[in-house]
Protein backbone atom coordinates (compact mmCIF):
# COMPACT_ATOMS: atom_id res chain seq x y z
CA UNK A 1 0.00 0.00 0.00
CA UNK A 2 2.78 2.69 0.57
CA UNK A 3 4.33 1.85 -2.90
CA UNK A 4 1.26 2.44 -4.66
CA UNK A 5 1.44 6.44 -5.34
CA UNK A 6 -2.60 6.98 -4.59
CA UNK A 7 -3.79 10.83 -6.03
CA UNK A 8 -4.97 12.54 -2.64
CA UNK A 9 -8.24 14.44 -1.91
CA UNK A 10 -9.96 15.59 0.86
CA UNK A 11 -13.44 14.05 1.69
CA UNK A 12 -16.13 13.99 4.13
CA UNK A 13 -15.80 10.53 5.77
CA UNK A 14 -18.20 9.17 8.66
CA UNK A 15 -16.28 6.56 11.19
CA UNK A 16 -18.19 4.88 13.86
CA UNK A 17 -15.38 5.54 16.29
CA UNK A 18 -14.75 9.15 15.17
CA UNK A 19 -17.98 10.38 13.46
CA UNK A 20 -17.51 12.75 10.56
CA UNK A 21 -14.56 13.95 9.48
CA UNK A 22 -12.29 15.64 7.54
CA UNK A 23 -9.40 13.18 5.72
CA UNK A 24 -6.96 13.30 3.64
CA UNK A 25 -7.89 10.28 1.37
CA UNK A 26 -6.15 8.11 -1.49
CA UNK A 27 -8.17 7.52 -4.25
CA UNK A 28 -8.50 5.57 -7.51
CA UNK A 29 -5.94 3.22 -9.25
CA UNK A 30 -2.47 4.23 -7.98
CA UNK A 31 0.35 4.58 -10.23
CA UNK A 32 2.36 1.83 -9.35
CA UNK A 33 5.40 1.53 -7.70
CA UNK A 34 8.44 -0.31 -9.44
CA UNK A 35 8.91 -2.37 -6.29
CA UNK A 36 5.12 -3.89 -6.71
CA UNK A 37 6.69 -5.17 -10.02
CA UNK A 38 9.88 -6.48 -8.94
CA UNK A 39 8.13 -8.66 -6.15
CA UNK A 40 6.86 -10.56 -9.38
CA UNK A 41 8.43 -13.41 -11.40
CA UNK A 42 7.93 -16.13 -13.64
CA UNK A 43 7.96 -19.79 -14.03
CA UNK A 44 9.60 -21.79 -16.99
CA UNK A 45 9.57 -25.67 -17.50
CA UNK A 46 13.01 -27.14 -18.73
CA UNK A 47 13.35 -29.17 -21.04
CA UNK A 48 15.64 -32.64 -19.45
CA UNK A 49 17.07 -33.54 -22.67
CA UNK A 50 18.16 -29.93 -24.00
CA UNK A 51 18.26 -28.07 -20.82
CA UNK A 52 16.52 -24.97 -22.96
CA UNK A 53 13.68 -23.32 -21.09
CA UNK A 54 10.24 -23.83 -21.98
CA UNK A 55 7.37 -21.19 -21.20
CA UNK A 56 7.00 -18.57 -19.12
CA UNK A 57 3.99 -20.56 -18.15
CA UNK A 58 3.04 -19.29 -15.00
CA UNK A 59 3.52 -15.85 -12.37
CA UNK A 60 4.52 -15.94 -8.89
CA UNK A 61 5.27 -13.81 -6.04
CA UNK A 62 7.70 -13.50 -3.38
CA UNK A 63 6.61 -13.62 0.28
CA UNK A 64 8.68 -12.46 3.00
CA UNK A 65 8.19 -13.50 6.89
CA UNK A 66 10.08 -11.77 9.53
CA UNK A 67 11.89 -14.26 11.95
CA UNK A 68 13.83 -13.13 15.00
CA UNK A 69 16.78 -15.42 15.92
CA UNK A 70 19.08 -15.22 19.35
CA UNK A 71 22.41 -13.24 18.45
CA UNK A 72 23.30 -13.15 22.36
CA UNK A 73 21.83 -13.05 25.88
CA UNK A 74 18.33 -11.49 26.02
CA UNK A 75 19.35 -9.75 22.47
CA UNK A 76 17.88 -10.79 18.72
CA UNK A 77 18.23 -9.90 15.30
CA UNK A 78 15.27 -9.84 12.83
CA UNK A 79 15.63 -11.50 10.02
CA UNK A 80 13.53 -12.31 6.89
CA UNK A 81 12.92 -15.58 5.09
CA UNK A 82 11.27 -15.36 1.21
CA UNK A 83 9.06 -17.54 -0.57
CA UNK A 84 8.00 -18.07 -3.70
CA UNK A 85 4.42 -18.66 -4.39
CA UNK A 86 2.60 -19.59 -6.92
CA UNK A 87 -0.41 -22.08 -8.26
CA UNK A 88 -0.03 -25.47 -7.75
CA UNK A 89 -1.46 -26.60 -11.00
CA UNK A 90 1.63 -24.51 -12.11
CA UNK A 91 4.84 -25.85 -10.52
CA UNK A 92 3.39 -29.10 -10.29
CA UNK A 93 2.55 -29.37 -13.99
CA UNK A 94 6.20 -28.31 -14.62
CA UNK A 95 6.52 -24.95 -14.70
CA UNK A 96 9.14 -25.34 -11.40
CA UNK A 97 11.85 -22.94 -12.54
CA UNK A 98 11.97 -19.37 -11.19
CA UNK A 99 13.71 -16.49 -13.31
CA UNK A 100 14.86 -13.22 -11.56
CA UNK A 101 16.12 -9.84 -12.97
CA UNK A 102 19.81 -9.21 -11.43
CA UNK A 103 21.09 -5.52 -10.98
CA UNK A 104 23.00 -5.70 -14.42
CA UNK A 105 19.95 -5.94 -16.67
CA UNK A 106 20.57 -9.81 -16.89
CA UNK A 107 18.30 -12.88 -15.97
CA UNK A 108 19.07 -16.10 -14.27
CA UNK A 109 16.98 -19.32 -13.31
CA UNK A 110 16.92 -20.75 -9.85
CA UNK A 111 16.24 -24.14 -10.40
CA UNK A 112 13.56 -26.31 -8.60
CA UNK A 113 12.37 -29.72 -9.23
CA UNK A 114 8.51 -29.92 -9.32
CA UNK A 115 8.57 -32.29 -6.54
CA UNK A 116 10.34 -29.85 -3.83
CA UNK A 117 7.54 -27.45 -3.54
CA UNK A 118 5.29 -27.61 -0.86
CA UNK A 119 1.06 -28.15 -1.90
CA UNK A 120 -1.32 -29.10 0.85
CA UNK A 121 -4.09 -29.93 -2.17
CA UNK A 122 -6.70 -30.27 0.39
CA UNK A 123 -6.52 -26.77 1.35
CA UNK A 124 -5.84 -24.86 -1.84
CA UNK A 125 -4.37 -24.71 -5.74
CA UNK A 126 -1.51 -22.96 -4.06
CA UNK A 127 2.27 -23.77 -4.05
CA UNK A 128 5.27 -22.81 -2.25
CA UNK A 129 9.10 -23.23 -1.67
CA UNK A 130 11.48 -21.43 0.21
CA UNK A 131 14.13 -19.14 -1.71
CA UNK A 132 15.80 -17.63 1.23
CA UNK A 133 18.99 -19.56 0.46
CA UNK A 134 18.94 -19.25 -3.21
CA UNK A 135 18.46 -15.33 -3.51
CA UNK A 136 21.69 -13.18 -4.23
CA UNK A 137 21.68 -10.75 -1.93
CA UNK A 138 23.15 -7.37 -2.18
CA UNK A 139 26.84 -7.06 -0.97
CA UNK A 140 30.32 -5.65 -1.78
CA UNK A 141 31.18 -9.15 -3.54
CA UNK A 142 27.96 -8.77 -5.42
CA UNK A 143 27.72 -5.97 -8.27
CA UNK A 144 25.39 -8.40 -10.14
CA UNK A 145 22.76 -9.47 -7.05
CA UNK A 146 18.87 -10.54 -7.79
CA UNK A 147 16.61 -6.83 -8.22
CA UNK A 148 13.60 -8.08 -6.34
CA UNK A 149 11.66 -7.25 -3.96
CA UNK A 150 8.44 -8.98 -1.83
CA UNK A 151 5.33 -8.89 -0.03
CA UNK A 152 5.91 -9.10 3.78
CA UNK A 153 3.58 -11.24 5.22
CA UNK A 154 1.72 -8.32 7.44
CA UNK A 155 0.80 -6.65 4.80
CA UNK A 156 -1.85 -9.75 3.55
CA UNK A 157 -5.38 -9.06 3.78
CA UNK A 158 -6.34 -10.68 6.90
CA UNK A 159 -9.68 -10.76 8.74
CA UNK A 160 -9.00 -7.55 10.97
CA UNK A 161 -8.09 -5.84 7.50
CA UNK A 162 -12.11 -5.40 6.38
CA UNK A 163 -13.23 -3.33 9.12
CA UNK A 164 -10.03 -1.72 10.16
CA UNK A 165 -10.46 0.03 6.73
CA UNK A 166 -13.79 0.08 5.70
CA UNK A 167 -12.82 -2.55 2.72
CA UNK A 168 -15.75 -3.49 0.86
CA UNK A 169 -17.61 -4.68 -2.27
CA UNK A 170 -16.61 -2.01 -5.65
CA UNK A 171 -13.14 -1.84 -4.10
CA UNK A 172 -10.10 -1.19 -6.57
CA UNK A 173 -7.53 -3.36 -7.22
CA UNK A 174 -5.44 -5.13 -9.81
CA UNK A 175 -3.15 -8.27 -10.78
CA UNK A 176 0.69 -8.28 -11.65
CA UNK A 177 1.60 -10.90 -14.23
CA UNK A 178 2.49 -12.35 -17.29
CA UNK A 179 0.78 -11.33 -20.02
CA UNK A 180 1.99 -14.63 -22.14
CA UNK A 181 1.93 -13.54 -26.02
CA UNK A 182 4.52 -10.71 -24.87
CA UNK A 183 6.50 -12.04 -21.65
CA UNK A 184 9.61 -10.38 -22.68
CA UNK A 185 11.75 -12.63 -24.03
CA UNK A 186 15.21 -11.83 -22.64
CA UNK A 187 13.98 -9.53 -20.16
CA UNK A 188 10.57 -10.51 -18.35
CA UNK A 189 8.30 -8.00 -18.74
CA UNK A 190 5.27 -7.83 -15.90
CA UNK A 191 1.87 -6.54 -16.99
CA UNK A 192 -1.01 -5.20 -14.92
CA UNK A 193 -4.87 -5.90 -14.51
CA UNK A 194 -7.25 -3.86 -13.25
CA UNK A 195 -10.63 -4.25 -11.72
CA UNK A 196 -13.00 -4.56 -8.48
CA UNK A 197 -13.95 -6.40 -5.65
CA UNK A 198 -16.97 -8.05 -6.35
CA UNK A 199 -17.90 -10.19 -3.32
CA UNK A 200 -16.08 -11.26 0.24
CA UNK A 201 -15.63 -14.03 1.58
CA UNK A 202 -18.14 -15.66 4.04
CA UNK A 203 -16.70 -18.39 6.00
CA UNK A 204 -20.52 -19.85 6.01
CA UNK A 205 -20.86 -19.99 2.50
CA UNK A 206 -17.95 -21.84 0.70
CA UNK A 207 -17.25 -21.84 -2.71
CA UNK A 208 -16.42 -24.88 -4.67
CA UNK A 209 -14.38 -25.13 -7.74
CA UNK A 210 -12.76 -27.83 -9.68
CA UNK A 211 -9.16 -27.32 -11.11
CA UNK A 212 -9.26 -30.02 -14.10
CA UNK A 213 -4.94 -29.65 -14.35
CA UNK A 214 -5.09 -31.08 -10.65
CA UNK A 215 -8.16 -33.32 -11.03
CA UNK A 216 -9.16 -31.46 -7.42
CA UNK A 217 -11.93 -30.14 -5.63
CA UNK A 218 -11.97 -27.20 -3.65
CA UNK A 219 -14.42 -25.98 -0.98
CA UNK A 220 -13.43 -22.81 0.87
CA UNK A 221 -14.28 -19.24 1.31
CA UNK A 222 -12.90 -16.96 -1.45
CA UNK A 223 -13.05 -13.28 -2.36
CA UNK A 224 -14.09 -12.94 -6.08
CA UNK A 225 -12.64 -10.43 -8.18
CA UNK A 226 -14.14 -8.90 -11.47
CA UNK A 227 -11.13 -8.83 -13.68
CA UNK A 228 -10.15 -10.23 -17.09
CA UNK A 229 -7.68 -13.18 -16.99
CA UNK A 230 -5.58 -15.07 -19.51
CA UNK A 231 -3.65 -18.22 -19.75
CA UNK A 232 -0.44 -17.52 -18.08
CA UNK A 233 -1.69 -14.98 -15.23
CA UNK A 234 -2.55 -18.59 -12.77
CA UNK A 235 -0.13 -17.93 -9.32
CA UNK A 236 -0.51 -13.92 -10.05
CA UNK A 237 -0.72 -11.90 -6.58
CA UNK A 238 -4.37 -9.81 -6.55
CA UNK A 239 -3.34 -5.78 -4.57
Amino acid sequence: FQDANFPHRNEWRWSRFEGLSLRWTPYGMPRLSPELSRSVFFLYGKDPQSGELKGPLGTGVFIGAKHFVPVAENQSQQIWSLYAITAAHVALGGASVIRVPTRDGAMREIEFDPCEWIVDLKWEDIAAVDVSDRIIRRSPENSDHDAISFIPEEQFASEAFFPKYEFGIGEDGFMLELFSEHSGGIQDIVAARFGNVSMLADSRFPIERHDPDLDVTFSSPCHVFDIHSRPGFSGSPVF
